[in-house]
């Protein structure tokens, strides 16, 4: 009689054992799943930084060649104000853009 409830209560512990198993399993398939989602997040975020870093470079050395070179084209400079084709665009612009000129 004791070796049968023994072994009733070893196959409880069993089947709650079981259960806990699977839930655990789906929660961490599911954890596995939005790492990978965030992963990629990160991936995509990272390149687009890097992409805007650069192009926020190139500007800031067109304005500082332009800043060298007044008597270029279609600019001109007064002051720390750099002007390009009248009405078009200002360096105040695209200073509040980069907070550098």
């Amino acid at each position: 009689m004791r070796q049968k409830k023994s072994l009733a209560a070893s196959g409880e512990t069993k089947a709650t054992a079981t259960g806990d198993l699977t839930v655990t399993s789906k929660a961490l398939a599911a954890d596995i799943a939005t790492l990978e989602d965030l992963h990629k997040d990160c991936l995509t975020k990272a390149q687009d930084f890097e992409a805007e870093t650069k192009s926020r470079t190139e500007e800031l050395k067109a304005l500082a060649e332009a800043k060298k070179n007044p008597e270029g084209d279609n600019w001109w400079c007064r002051g720390s104000d750099i002007w390009f084709e009248p009405g078009v665009i200002s360096a105040n612009h695209i200073q509040s853009r980069t907070r550098t000129v």
